[in-house]
């Protein structure tokens, strides 16, 4: 179980983010830039109201992934105490007031901004279909990087229910192609979990037994395993790699383009989940 709150600084030496465990296993983040803060996904608001009294930070506004309870669940005590705008889909069903965004969107922090990625795929059984797209990823291009809430996780990506696949990996596509330098921050410490997906998938592949390895020895201490570079999880991540020849060979599926072998590994996904 991660503990600690931790700090991550970003390629600019400026700003940093807060990692801030909540609730069972989620992750709550504070961008923070000089002294201004933005709030991602606000689970708890006592940690986080914590660490913004610590710091002596300014918060300018809230960030919100996507609209089930376990991200937002404190939003609207944030709202009260900060007295701050609240970003998040424009359809997103949140307990407050909220700014519609779509992709593309900017939120200004002092000298730098964090823009608005559409990403629709996750989505949780039983509610309507439409909100698969209530799904916002939130990218800092001059600091490298992206909250994915829950559309991606180690060696797999987030639940989708009923939905129809092709928007996730539409979605693992877009990720895909940002710079491989970016610091990717879930929305959950699911790591044991979702890597026992990619090492039996994947297995006997070193970089993912390295990355489990040191992953493990970072929740001993009780520490986060996030931020991870899009870097290594493009090179652990069957669900990204679903052009990879040697994987394709290996798990023979050879003749499968691109969806169709997505489309197979997401069956192999759900026959292991099955089976845990």
């Amino acid at each position: 179980m991660v503990t600690n709150t931790t700090e991550y600084i970003s390629c600019d030496r400026v700003s940093k983010v807060i990692i801030i465990p909540t609730l069972r296993d989620n992750y709550s983040y504070i961008i923070e830039h000089h002294n201004e803060a933005l709030i991602v996904d606000p689970s708890s608001f006592t940690p986080i109201d914590k660490v913004i009294s610590d710091r002596a930070l300014t918060v300018k506004g809230i960030l919100v992934t996507h609209d089930h309870m376990d991200h937002v669940n404190d939003v609207k005590n944030a709202v009260q105490k900060y007295e701050v705008p609240v970003y998040a889909a424009e359809h997103a069903s949140l307990p407050v007031k909220h700014v519609p965004v779509k992709d593309g969107f900017r939120v200004v922090l002092g000298t730098t901004f964090i823009e608005a990625l559409s990403t629709p795929g996750h989505y949780a059984s039983g509610l309507p279909l439409a909100t698969v797209h209530n799904n916002i990823s939130w990218y800092a291009a001059s600091m490298e990087v992206l909250f994915t809430g829950d559309i991606l996780f180690p060696c797999s990506y987030g639940s989708i229910g009923d939905a129809d696949p092709h928007y996730m990996f539409t979605t693992l596509q877009k990720i895909r192609m940002l710079p491989e330098q970016t610091a990717l921050f879930y929305g959950h410490e699911y790591f044991k979990k979702t890597m026992h997906i990619g090492r039996t998938i994947d297995s006997k592949n070193v970089a993912v037994e390295k990355r489990y390895a040191e992953g493990c020895n970072r929740l001993e201490k009780g520490l986060p395993t996030v931020p991870v570079l899009l870097q290594e999880e493009k090179a652990t991540n069957p669900f990204l790699n679903w052009d990879n020849k040697e994987l394709k060979k290996k798990l023979q599926c050879e003749e499968k383009v691109d969806y169709e072998m997505f489309l197979q590994l997401k069956t192999l996904r759900n026959d292991i989940i099955d089976r845990m």
